[in-house]
C-alpha cells in the first residue's frame, strides 16, 4: 500500500475530516489475514515530526497481530524512513535474524534510515510506540488522518469550530431572530415550546441518520461517490414518500416519532450484518440493495415533521413558518456537530443518538408532558 494522498494537502489539514477505510483496525486485520505465513504487508505513509501518522499506521498493525493471537506484535514490525517517506512493514512470522540483516543491508544501499528495529527497539519512535495503547482508526471511527499533525489541538476540531460558529451565527440571524419577532407570542405558550423542541429534535435526529446511513453505505460499496448519489437520492425519496403517506394514515406525531426509533435501531443492530452477508455480490446488486435499505429507512424520517407542522399549523398557524425555520437551522448545525460526535464516540453512537431525538419527540407529545408545559406557563399567564 503506497501513499495515495498528497503531502501538501495532508499537512493543511485537507484531510483531516476525511473518511479512509484504508486505514481502520478492521482494514488492518483483513490485510494481515490475507497474508500468508512468509509474506510482508508493506505500508507506505508520509513521515513527518513528530512521527504521529507512521506511529497510528503502526499501532493499526500492531492491534491487528494482537487480534490474529501474537505475542509479541512488536517483533513482527519493522519501520523504514526516506526523507518524508515512511515505510512500514508487518508479517505473520516474527522478524528473524536474517531477515533484519537483509532489510539493514537494503536499507543502507537505497538511503533508508531503520527508525524501528524489531531486534533493537531503540530510538525515539520505539520510544513513542512503547507508550502508546490506543486504536487510531476503526470502521465505525474511520478518521485516521483527524491527529496526524504536531498541533496540539487536532486540526479536525478547529475545522469543525470554524464552520460551526458561522453557522450559528447566519442561522440565527437570518432564519430565528427575524421570525422570532413576528412570532414572539406564540413561541412563548406550551405549544410553541412543543413545537420548537420537536423541530430541533427532528433536525438533528434526520441529518444525523442520514450521515450514519451514507457512512455505512460508504464502506459497503467502496465509492464514496456513489453511496453519496444512491444514498441521498434513495433517503429522499423514501422520506417524501413517508411524508405523502402519513397524511392518509392519520398517524400522530407520537406514532410516527416512535416508528423511527424502531426503525434506527433495527437499522444499527442489522445493516452491519447485512453488508457482511452481501459483501461478495455484484456492484450493481449490492448498490440496489443499498438504494432498498436507504428508501426503507427515509420511509418513517420523512413522515414525522409533516405531522409536527400539522399539529402546530392546526392550532397556531405562525408556528408553520416558525418551525421551518427551527428545523433547517437544526439540521445545518446537526450536520457539524454529528460528525464532531462521531470523531470522539463513533457513528454507531451518533446513530443511538438520532433514534433518542425521535425518542424525544414522541415523549413530546405526550398529554402529561404537554401538561406539564401548560403548568409552567401558567404563571405567566397569570
Amino acid at each position: 500500500m503506497t501513499v495515495v494522498d498528497s503531502l501538501a494537502a495532508l499537512a493543511s489539514g485537507s484531510y483531516a475530516l476525511t473518511e479512509s477505510y484504508l486505514y481502520t483496525a478492521e482494514a488492518f486485520g483483513d490485510y494481515l489475514a490475507h497474508v500468508n505465513a512468509d509474506g510482508t504487508l508493506a505500508v507506505g505513509r508520509w513521515y513527518r515530526e513528530p512521527p504521529t501518522e507512521m506511529l497510528n499506521t503502526a499501532d493499526l498493525a500492531i492491534g491487528a497481530l494482537r487480534r490474529l493471537g501474537t505475542l509479541d506484535p512488536q517483533a513482527h514490525i519493522m519501520v523504514l524512513r526516506h526523507s518524508d517517506f515512511g515505510l512500514l512493514l508487518a508479517r505473520p512470522r516474527a522478524f528473524g535474524a536474517t531477515e533484519v540483516a537483509a532489510i539493514r543491508s537494503f536499507a543502507q544501499r537505497n538511503g533508508f534510515e531503520i527508525v524501528f528495529d524489531p531486534l533493537g527497539r531503540t530510538g525515539s519512535f520505539a520510544d513513542a510506540l512503547a507508550t502508546r495503547n490506543n486504536v487510531p482508526a476503526t470502521d465505525d471511527r474511520p478518521f485516521f488522518f483527524a491527529n496526524s499533525g504536531e498541533k496540539a489541538v487536532p486540526v479536525a476540531y478547529v475545522i469543525l469550530f470554524i464552520a460551526l460558529a458561522p453557522a450559528l451565527a447566519l442561522s440565527y440571524g437570518l432564519l430565528l431572530m427575524p421570525l422570532r419577532r413576528v412570532s414572539g407570542p406564540a413561541l412563548r405558550s406550551a405549544l410553541g415550546r412543543r413545537t420548537t423542541l420537536q423541530a430541533v429534535m427532528v433536525g438533528l435526529g434526520f441529518i444525523a441518520a442520514e450521515i450514519v446511513l451514507l457512512q455505512r453505505l460508504t464502506l459497503y460499496l467502496g465509492q464514496p461517490a456513489l453511496a453519496l448519489a444512491l444514498g441521498l437520492a434513495a433517503l429522499l425519496i423514501g422520506a417524501a414518500a413517508g411524508s405523502a403517506a402519513v397524511a392518509r394514515a392519520r398517524l400522530g406525531v407520537a406514532g410516527a416519532a416512535l416508528g423511527c426509533v424502531l426503525v434506527l435501531v433495527l437499522a444499527l443492530l442489522a445493516l452491519d450484518h447485512v453488508a457482511a452477508a452481501t459483501l461478495s455480490w455484484t456492484l450493481p446488486a449490492r448498490a440496489l440493495l443499498a438504494c432498498i435499505a436507504s428508501m426503507a429507512i427515509g420511509l418513517p424520517l420523512g413522515s414525522v415533521f409533516p405531522t409536527v407542522i400539522a399539529s402546530a399549523g392546526s392550532q397556531d398557524e405562525h408556528l408553520v413558518s416558525w418551525a421551518w425555520a427551527v428545523n433547517g437551522a437544526a439540521s445545518v448545525l446537526g450536520s457539524i456537530i454529528a460528525v464532531g460526535a462521531a470523531l470522539f464516540i463513533g457513528f454507531t453512537a451518533v446513530g443511538i443518538a438520532a433514534a433518542a431525538c425521535y425518542l424525544v419527540v414522541a415523549l413530546g407529545s405526550v398529554p402529561g408532558v404537554e401538561r406539564l408545559l401548560r403548568l409552567r406557563m401558567a404563571p405567566a399567564q397569570s
